[in-house]
């Protein structure tokens, strides 16, 4: 009896079903958008992963017949302590704070590590550690 009733309530609910009739929607026509070939080209161009105060220093070529300038003795560099494991490498270097770029008395700093400082001048490698007040020289390839 029970099966009766919900099959006669089942075929009584499919007659009084409308299907709901909506209006087309109109949908817009599609756009092609014209976008140039873009193609890439390094020619000429420094390679983005190489220092670029090495490859200054490389590049300044000393042009034939020109007299070799006499190289001055680095200047004298304190370091105090080194700040290397964080975002932006950091060293006290005579009393003033320093990182990677600066210039401290005509000498560039070009890398700060845990075994102390590296500085660019005229056109030589010079490392500087906490523990010694010298310079150990160390010519650029």
């Amino acid at each position: 009896m029970k099966r009766l009733i919900l099959i006669f309530s089942a075929i009584l609910a499919d007659l009084f079903v409308v299907p709901a009739v909506f209006p087309a929607e109109k949908t817009p026509a599609l756009e092609r958008i014209a976008r140039p070939d873009v193609v890439y080209k390094a020619e000429g161009l420094r390679d983005p992963f190489q220092n670029p105060l090495t490859e200054a220093s490389k590049s300044a070529a000393k042009p034939e017949g020109a007299t070799v300038a006499e190289k001055h003795a680095p200047p004298s560099l304190s370091v105090q302590g080194l700040i290397w494991g964080g975002n932006i490498p950091q060293a006290i270097v005579n009393n003033k704070v320093v990182k990677v770029g600066d210039a401290i008395d005509g000498a560039r700093v070009i890398s700060i590590d845990k075994n102390g400082i590296t500085v660019l001048f005229e056109e030589t490698e010079y490392k500087f550690s906490p523990q010694t007040a010298g310079a150990k020289s160390s010519k650029n390839p």
